[in-house]
């Protein structure tokens, strides 16, 4: 067995929010970091985590037999689960309740037999549905699993709670959609459609609530390392909600020196028309980016700030203009 203080376990390493983290972790040199990584990943993400000291074991880590391996070889003192099939789309059920249920569950039983110190789960806002019930969504808000993705996300947070209950040293963590370096999903699609004038902009006010993924690292990590945690359920978002029409602005001004052309924004009524065509048809992905550009969705996010309050919370204005618009040509 190698002794060695402080191993964290992390899933999900090769993806956007993993690397991130996996990159923050390995900054404190009292932890030491291994990554259960799938081989036909991505190599050179591969490559990279190893080249920052991360040990790699290939595998899944639904594989119960690998995860005693490495719970026998390592003293495992932190677990941060990441890994999951994501997004809304035509996945099928059976394949969202092996990896984000079961695995999950696999995973929990290994670290309370292993007697991790704590178990660091990331879930997402998505619990509360696409468009949250109430503004802002707060920690008591009523979860809603409008697909599935969002019920297998809180099917596993219930998986969590019931091993918490177990005794094993838990906390949850809904971030809300993270950009920076190496971001591909909403944000960077947002920006290129905006530079190339080919987003329509709702002509109603639609406040949207995003993640610096760097803030979020910093966030696991203050949950990684502190003794005691006062709660056990967190919401993860920047410092405020923004505008989406003022966010637009910008990253248009940005490439080109003047405001979003006025022509390119339609009534509101249009967006819910849309969306109930979308709806009808089961075309899920189209539901949610019509819904996520024409309704507000924001959240109460003074749990996990005040838990982490040495780590300042991070301004969407400026830090999406630095991270998403300066780098792009």
């Amino acid at each position: 067995m190698t002794r060695a203080r402080g191993w964290v376990l992390l899933t999900g390493a090769t993806g956007f929010i993993g690397f991130h983290i996996a990159s923050r972790l390995v900054r404190d040199k009292s932890l030491q970091v291994i990554c259960v990584v799938r081989k036909e990943y991505n190599e050179d993400k591969i490559n990279a985590l190893k080249g920052m000291g991360i040990t790699i074991r290939e595998g899944d880590f639904l594989d119960q037999a690998l995860l005693e391996n490495i719970f026998n070889d390592y003293q495992v003192r932190y677990v941060v689960h990441l890994a999951a099939m994501r997004g809304a789309g035509a996945g099928l059920q059976e394949a969202y309740k092996r990896v984000n249920e079961k695995g999950t569950e696999v995973l929990l039983g290994q670290s309370l037999k292993g007697g991790v110190s704590r178990f660091v789960y990331c879930s997402s806002v998505g619990v509360y549905g696409t468009i949250p019930g109430e503004l802002p969504a707060g920690i008591e808000t009523g979860l809603k699993g409008d697909n599935l993705y969002h019920q297998s996300k809180i099917t596993a947070e219930g998986l969590v709670k019931k091993y918490s209950a177990r005794g094993l040293n838990t906390c949850i963590v809904r971030p809300t959609i993270t950009y920076g370096p190496g971001d591909n999903g909403f944000p960077a699609t947002l920006v290129d459609l905006v530079k190339k004038r080919h987003f329509i902009l709702c002509a109603r006010d639609v406040r949207i609530h995003l993640l610096d993924v760097a803030y979020l690292a910093d966030l696991i990590y203050c949950l990684v390392k502190k003794e005691r945690l006062y709660k056990n359920t967190f919401i993860a978002a920047d410092r405020d909600p923004v505008l989406l029409k003022d966010l637009v602005n910008r990253i248009y001004w940005q490439f080109h020196g003047v405001k979003y052309p006025a022509y390119l924004k339609m009534p509101g009524f249009l967006f819910d028309l849309a969306a109930l065509m979308f709806k009808t048809l089961k075309l899920e992905k189209w539901l949610v980016r019509i819904l996520l550009v024409s309704h507000s969705w924001y959240y109460d996010t003074s749990a996990l700030m005040e838990e982490c309050i040495e780590i300042k919370p991070t301004a969407t204005e400026e830090n999406f203009l630095l991270k998403m618009c300066l780098s792009v040509k």
